[in-house]
């Protein structure tokens, strides 16, 4: 199966993209036959900062700064076949990935229930602002692997991280959510989606794409607040020449305003973000 990966980008990050495809060029291992396609959805102001990929077939589509979030990924729905792995700019890849992994990660759903495929554990704890959390575990197994669930009463179905896609379902779902912004992964809209649409998937217990999950910007700053992965971007922005302090760095600890407890804090979220 032909690896497709979708990379969002935007006008804020030409800077960010050239680090990220670097980093792909630099431990994606091209192990199969067919070429891995990398769509990535590009500003114009990337334009010539792009560096050039060899055994990659690099295709581009220009954003549209007015159009939304949802919107602008619509616009890669003609360029990728049945399933893809959705990147974003920020998400630099550290060490070794091959492309007959990333195909099997795409096999784990192939021809299945599930139509996506996190590859990180992140989204799929179950929202104690439902009755169904009392009800259904989030643990599952499947096809020999252990995974986690992930449905409308997961706490981020549609969390944007690096997931496994089938197109259809993800098209689908820009298509009727319409979402503005990138950041709104409590957008109500998503988890209506997944309800009215019975869409499953899983979420691998431990990281098994080897990016910087916390992801490499935060707020439009380099991204310094957790210890582990701040001491890699440092390096990775070594290695580019980069000056941490141009784009500028974030320290601040999370949201202040949400209470403590995961119980009042899922409650909390619900009624902050309409959930």
């Amino acid at each position: 199966m032909r690896v497709n990966i979708l990379v969002y980008s935007n006008s804020k990050n030409a800077d960010v993209l050239r680090i990220f495809l670097s980093q792909l060029q630099n431990f994606l291992i091209l192990d199969s036959p067919q070429k891995p396609k990398v769509v990535v959805l590009y500003d114009k102001n990337s334009e010539g900062m792009i560096p050039q990929l060899t055994g990659v077939d690099l295709q581009f589509i220009q954003y549209q700064e007015d159009e939304g979030f949802s919107n602008n990924l619509l616009r890669a729905r003609n360029y990728l076949d049945e399933y893809f792995i959705y990147m974003q700019d920020d998400f630099f890849l550290h060490a070794d990935i091959s492309c007959s992994q990333l195909a099997e990660y795409i096999e784990t759903i192939n021809n299945s229930q599930f139509q996506l495929y996190r590859l990180i554990p992140s989204g799929h704890g179950r929202s104690r602002a439902y009755w169904g959390y009392y009800r259904n575990s989030s643990r599952i197994a499947f096809r020999g692997g252990n995974y986690f669930l992930i449905d409308y009463l997961s706490k981020l179905p549609a969390c944007m991280q690096s997931t496994v896609w089938e197109t259809e379902t993800f098209m689908k779902m820009h298509d009727q959510s319409q979402i503005q912004n990138l950041r709104d992964e409590w957008h109500v809209n998503y988890r209506n989606f997944f309800k009215m649409n019975r869409v499953k998937g899983l979420a691998a217990r431990s990281p098994v794409m080897p990016y910087i999950t916390v992801t490499a910007v935060k707020r439009g700053k380099w991204n310094f607040l957790d210890t582990y992965y701040a001491d890699i971007l440092i390096n990775i922005l070594k290695i580019h020449g980069v000056n941490p302090l141009d784009r500028g760095v974030f320290l601040t600890s999370r949201r202040i305003s949400e209470p403590k407890s995961n119980f009042l804090k899922d409650i909390w979220r619900r009624f902050r973000y309409g959930l």
